[in-house]
């Protein structure tokens, strides 16, 4: 038998077996999972995208979550992909957090099955990925932040300048008239009225 045979038999085998597995903990999840249907629809890719990532790694159990397996899957296959919907962005932390939470529901269908007896995959290391990440959105954003300021500003300065402007002239000749405080505000409201009301 060829070697190419042989190796797409392995992967037949091993598809398979991805499968049934997927299968098994589908069923276990209905009585374990209170989780919502599209909740479910939206978990339930990600868990498969870990497992095929396993399948290929040549792990001895792939379909088993521990959390240096998360961690390293998350660290090569999930941060910085691209944006399905926008291909110049890369996915953000909400789309992270649901890889994580989809392999942490994987995680308590198994160990509800006595089949994984690993801890939480929530550990410090994915807890320091959750962090980091959060650590990075939050400059980026902010970088962003001050970037839409400064596209913005002249706006801003052309908005105010009449007001302002306005505002100045309108004390000045109150003061120029000698006027008491009662007539300057007098006066002041009557201008407001001429320039503003009017014109409405």
């Amino acid at each position: 038998m060829s070697n190419n045979m042989t190796a797409d038999l392995q992967q037949i085998a091993a598809d398979l077996r991805m499968q049934e597995e997927l299968n098994t903990q589908l069923i276990r999840a209905t009585e374990v999972s209170a989780a919502p249907k599209n909740t479910m629809n939206a978990l339930i890719p990600k868990q498969k995208e870990f497992i095929r990532w396993a399948i290929q790694k040549n792990y001895q159990s792939p379909e088993t979550v521990t959390e240096a397996k998360v961690a390293y899957f998350l660290n090569t296959q999930v941060l910085g992909k691209k944006n399905k919907s926008n291909a110049s962005r890369t996915i953000g932390k909400a789309t992270v957090n649901q890889y994580i939470t989809a392999l942490t529901c994987l995680w308590k269908i198994q160990v509800e099955a006595k089949v994984n007896s690993n801890t939480t995959p929530r550990g410090p290391t994915v807890k320091a990925i959750q962090k980091n990440l959060e650590r990075t959105t939050f400059q980026t954003r902010r970088a962003n932040f001050d970037d839409r300021g400064k596209h913005y500003q002249h706006l801003l300065t052309n908005e105010h300048s009449e007001p302002k402007k306005f505002c100045k002239d309108g004390f000045s000749e109150v003061k120029l008239a000698q006027a008491t405080t009662t007539s300057a505000f007098t006066s002041f409201r009557d201008a407001l009225k001429k320039n503003f009301l009017n014109s409405a």
